[in-house]
C-alpha cells in the first residue's frame, strides 16, 4: 500500500501529460467545431466520420473533471468546447433530450434518444455545473432528467425504459445493446446509476435522490448476482434475468460505481451496499484477473471461466478504481495485489509509448490493434482512473 501511495504523483502526471496533453493536441475539430469522431493512432483525425452523443459528453465530463483536480485553463477551454457543441448539434429544444449522432458536420444523423446516451449528458452537465458553476447546464440536466423520468420510469417494475424515438414513443432495442425488444440492460442502468449520482451531488434533488436510491437497490440486489461475484447483463421487461456473459470490466465498474452512490445518497446501513459491491471485486479478481501476465481479461462465460482473453482499455482502467475501493472497504490486502497487477500492466503494455494515450486493445498474443479515439474511446475511462487513484490516495495520505 505505501508503494501504491507514492504513485499519486505519477497518476496525477500521467493524467496531464500522457492522457488530456493527447486529446487536447488531437482532438478538437477546428472546422466544423466539437472533436473529430475518431482519431487513429497516431492521433491522426479521420474528419468524415461521424460524432456521438456519448463521445462527447464523455469529453465534457472529462475535461470538466480533470479541472476540478487540477484547474487548468485549457480544461476549461475544452470543457466549453464540448458543452457548446453539444448544445448547438445534439440538443432538440422542442421535445427536448438529444440525438444519438450527427454527421462529421454537425447535422443530425440519429434522432433517436436511447437512455444510455441521455444518462451520458447528465453526467457532463452536472460535472461541468460542478467545475465552473455553471447554472445552465444544471438546468438542462435536470430537465434531461425529467423527460427521460417522465417517459422512461417503468413504474411497475422499476428502472427505465431504454430506447425511444425523436418524439420520446418506445421502440424495440438496438441489437448492438445485446437484447431485443423491451427488454433491459445492465450496461444502462448502472451508468443511469453513475450520472444520477452525480446529479444529485450537483442539485440535491428530491426527485433525483428517490430514483437514485430505487437504483442502488436494483444494482445491489437484482443485477449483482453475489452468490457467483458477477452481475446479470441481460434481462427481461421484469428484470428475469436472461443468459448472457461476464464482463469483468462492468462487473468491476459496478462494484465501485455502486459505493460512490451510497456514500452521495448517504445510505447508513452500508453492509448492504459493501456486500455486492465486495462479491463483484472478488469475482473478478478470481476468474478475470490475468496472474500470469497482468491485467483484467475482457469477458468470460457464465460458470467462470474467462473466454475473452484480451486486454481492452477501458477494463483496466476501472479495475485500477475498482480493486483500489475494494481495498477500502475491506482492508483485504489481496486487493492491493490485484490493483499492482494491473497497474503494472497498464504502464508496462496498455500504454502506448510512441503515440501517447493507451492502446484501445492488446490481443491474447501481446499486438496492440483499434483506433486511439472513436464513438466511444474518449479520455473518460483512463482520465476517470487517474482522477479517482490522486483523489482516494491523496485521502489515504492525509
Amino acid at each position: 500500500m505505501a508503494k501504491v501511495v507514492d504513485h499519486q504523483d505519477r497518476y496525477l502526471r500521467h493524467l496531464t501529460d500522457g492522457i488530456m496533453a493527447f486529446w487536447i493536441k488531437h482532438g478538437p475539430d477546428t472546422r466544423h467545431g466539437g472533436f473529430y469522431g475518431a482519431l487513429d493512432r497516431k492521433g491522426n483525425p479521420l474528419p468524415s466520420l461521424p460524432k456521438g452523443l456519448v463521445q462527447h459528453a464523455r469529453f465534457l465530463w472529462s475535461f470538466s473533471a480533470a479541472y476540478k483536480l487540477d484547474p487548468q485553463p485549457v480544461y476549461h477551454d475544452m470543457a466549453e468546447r464540448s458543452f457548446n457543441f453539444l448544445q448547438e448539434r445534439f440538443y432538440d429544444p422542442v421535445r427536448l433530450g438529444w440525438y444519438y449522432l450527427v454527421s462529421a458536420e454537425g447535422l443530425p444523423l440519429n434522432k433517436q434518444k436511447h437512455l444510455y446516451g441521455q444518462s451520458f449528458v447528465i453526467y457532463g452537465l452536472s460535472e461541468y455545473s460542478l467545475a465552473f458553476g455553471n447554472e445552465e447546464a444544471l438546468r438542462l440536466a435536470l430537465d434531461t432528467f425529467g423527460v427521460m423520468d417522465r417517459f422512461g420510469h417503468d413504474s411497475q417494475w422499476r428502472g427505465y425504459r431504454e430506447s425511444f424515438s425523436e418524439e420520446w414513443d418506445p421502440i424495440p432495442q438496438h441489437p448492438d445493446y445485446g437484447v431485443s425488444g423491451e427488454r433491459k440492460t445492465m450496461n444502462t442502468h448502472i451508468h443511469l446509476l453513475e450520472s444520477f449520482t452525480n446529479l444529485y451531488r450537483a442539485s440535491k434533488d428530491a426527485t433525483v435522490k428517490n430514483r437514485l436510491e430505487e437504483l442502488i437497490g436494483l444494482c445491489a440486489n437484482t443485477i449483482t448476482d453475489t452468490r457467483r461475484g458477477c452481475a446479470f447483463q441481460f434481462f427481461e421487461h421484469d428484470w428475469t434475468p436472461l443468459p448472457s456473459p461476464v464482463f469483468y470490466g462492468h462487473d468491476i465498474e459496478l462494484s465501485w460505481l455502486l459505493t460512490e452512490a451510497g456514500d452521495v445518497c448517504g445510505i447508513s446501513n452500508v453492509s448492504s451496499i459493501h456486500e455486492p459491491s465486495l462479491s463483484l471485486a472478488r469475482g473478478v479478481a478470481r476468474t478475470g484477473l490475468d496472474r500470469e501476465n497482468g491485467g483484467v481479461f475482457y469477458e468470460g462465460d457464465e460458470k467462470g471461466k474467462a473466454t475473452g482473453k484480451q486486454k481492452v482499455w477501458w477494463v483496466q482502467a476501472e479495475a485500477l478504481v475498482g480493486f483500489l475501493n475494494a481495498y477500502a472497504l475491506s482492508g483485504d490486502e489481496s486487493f492491493i495485489d490485484a490493483f499492482v497487477n494491473v497497474e503494472e500492466w497498464v504502464f508496462a503494455r496498455q500504454l502506448d509509448r510512441e503515440y501517447g494515450e493507451w492502446h484501445q486493445e492488446i490481443t491474447p498474443e501481446g499486438k496492440c490493434r483499434g483506433e486511439k479515439g472513436s464513438l466511444w474511446k474518449t479520455p473518460y475511462h483512463n482520465a476517470r482512473a487517474c482522477i479517482e487513484l490522486v483523489r482516494r490516495l491523496n485521502r489515504v495520505r492525509k
